[in-house]
């Protein structure tokens, strides 16, 4: 009965050792969580240059309709000087 328990044991041991290390066909869960601390690493980064990004493209916008004045209205071209028929 021992000797029965003990060989239980040793193939829960291999099984634990495979699932943690991996195999030649599975990454191990060692593997997998290096794997996603690396992509969170990543995203993180990429979150970062997002923010900086969308940062200088509201002041470059600003920046636009600070030099266009007038001649925008509504996002759109306005010139008040123009009279339909013009052309």
């Amino acid at each position: 009965m021992k000797a029965k328990y003990q060989e239980s044991i040793a193939v829960l041991e291999e099984e634990i050792a495979a699932l943690c290390e991996g195999s030649a066909s599975a990454s191990g869960l060692y593997q997998m969580t290096y794997d996603a601390c690396a992509l969170a690493m990543e995203i993180g980064a990429l979150e970062e240059a997002l923010e900086s990004l969308s940062a200088q493209q509201l002041d470059l916008e600003a920046d636009f309709v600070i030099g266009m004045g007038d001649m925008l209205r509504d996002g759109y071209w306005s010139n008040t000087n123009y009279i339909p028929g013009q052309e």
